[in-house]
């Protein structure tokens, strides 16, 4: 059995390390294991356009209430929300 390690991903029994992934220079700033604080807000603004993207992260930014680009919207700091950021994380950043 592989044991899984935070910045790697496991393929075909070998730990590969994963690349750190930019848009636009800025990098997606949610870490994966932070945890959420009480009652704490999170600020998601959609900056591309999801034209070419599949059927499902277009239902995730419909679900995170982004109507249209550039459009900021504040939602609440739980595992689920940023797992839907994490889902769409090339289409949206989140605003300080």
């Amino acid at each position: 059995m592989s044991e899984k390690v935070a910045g790697h991903r496991v393929r075909h029994g070998k730990t590969v390390k994963k690349s750190g992934g930019h848009h636009f220079g800025k990098q997606f700033v949610i870490s994966e294991h932070a945890e959420p604080k009480k009652g704490a807000k999170i600020k998601v603004k959609w900056v591309v356009s999801a034209i070419s993207c599949t059927d499902d992260m277009r239902a995730t930014i419909k679900g995170l209430g982004l109507r249209r680009m550039h459009h900021v919207v504040e939602r609440q700091d739980t595992a689920e929300t940023r797992g839907m950021i994490h889902k769409v994380r090339h289409l949206v950043e989140v605003v300080d």
